[in-house]
């Protein structure tokens, strides 16, 4: 009796021995996640944008003072040097009024030292010589004013360029700033470029304007297919156009006797911005959802970080600064080279060191 208790007992030990044995392992399941790859970045950030060919300094010229037209002795294309007559008013007027006030000059002149005189004998007030002195003043005044008139019967070319355009014919009546000719620098053409507003939101002012100018950036112009001109960075505004809500860019350029770009011509430009003020060279562009802001990080800052997946499947956390937004993606710079793998989604409870699955494209995330 007592044996078969024994057995009894020690059967049913060894069978809860067995079914302990048998009870399965706790194990972590490492978190899927989605992955996008850094591309490969060129040298250089080039973008083509449609260009337009303006006049260097386009000048409307016109008379400071009213009159008929005289003579009018260019005509358009012509060239002409600093200094040089445009275009003359009939004097007759002008002349005259200078004759007569240097007669009222000469007069009050009289006047005045006569009372000065008559002051020193005490035959005068000394208010009468204070006013006749006042009307000798003001004569003189009218008399500079008619001779500077005079001086702007002629019309002369602020700089050496070229004609490009004469409004008005000889005989004509014109009033002051009243556009005559036209005209422009002769050596050099400026050229006119709508931005995008991507392009300058999403753009870093680089603090040496120096190295900017001396930059050379490629032209192509409709009118003469195949051939490539060279320009230099001038400026850009800061502010849109009230109707087309762009920005400009202004670029300089020589004019070439044999190939001259005229006002009007259409082209266009390939923009390195990695070497004007838009600079991309640094930064990478990655999804918005890749960006996260860990509670250890000031938000005035623009510092966030990012997951990096390395080649054993592990993770690890790079600290990357925010740039600007272009669509869908964030510019960052940071820690990061071409080819990088970054996570995507499932990096919200990531540390360290984290084995992880790399979701396969097409695969149920679940």
């Amino acid at each position: 009796m007592k044996k078969a208790i024994f057995w009894g007992a020690l059967c049913t030990s060894c069978l809860g021995l067995m079914a302990c044995s048998d009870a399965p392992e706790h194990v972590v399941k490492a978190p899927l996640v989605e992955v996008i790859q850094l591309p490969q970045r060129n040298n250089s950030d080039v973008q083509t944008f449609p260009a337009v060919v303006r006049a260097k300094d386009l000048t409307h010229l016109g008379f400071r003072i009213s009159g008929e037209i005289a003579t009018l002795p260019v005509k358009n294309g012509q060239q002409v040097k600093q200094g040089e007559v445009l275009a003359t008013l009939d004097a007759t007027n002008y002349t005259l009024a200078v004759q007569d006030r240097k007669a009222k000059v000469d007069l009050s002149k009289v006047q005045m030292e006569r009372s000065k005189v008559m002051v020193a004998q005490g035959n005068m007030a000394k208010s009468m010589y204070d006013e006749l002195e006042a009307q000798y003043r003001m004569a003189l005044a009218e008399y500079n004013i008619a001779k500077t008139n005079l001086a702007y019967v002629d019309l002369v070319a602020p700089f050496d360029g070229i004609i490009s355009k004469v409004v008005l014919e000889n005989h004509e009546t014109v009033q002051p700033g009243a556009s005559v000719v036209e005209m422009h620098r002769i050596d050099k053409v400026e050229l006119s470029i709508d931005l995008p507003d991507y392009v300058v939101a999403t753009a870093r002012r680089s603090e040496d304007e120096t190295e900017n100018r001396s930059l050379d950036i490629d032209v192509t112009l409709d009118s003469y297919r195949g051939e490539t001109f060279k320009a230099k960075y001038i400026e850009h505004t800061a502010e849109q156009s009230a109707t087309e809500k762009t920005y400009k860019l202004i670029l300089e350029m020589p004019l070439l006797t044999n190939k001259p770009a005229l006002q009007g011509m259409a082209g266009s430009i390939e923009l390195d911005m990695s070497r004007l003020n838009l600079q991309f060279k640094e930064n990478f562009l990655v999804p918005g959802e890749a960006v996260l802001v860990p509670d250890s990080i000031d938000l005035t800052t623009g510092k966030r970080v990012l997951w990096r997946l390395k080649p054993d499947n592990t993770v690890e956390q790079i600290s990357v600064i925010v740039g600007g937004v272009k669509g869908k993606l964030l510019e960052v710079s940071g820690d990061l080279t071409e080819g990088d793998m970054i996570i995507t989604r499932g990096q919200n409870y990531l540390v360290d060191g984290m084995q992880v699955i790399v979701k396969k494209e097409g695969s149920d995330a679940s």
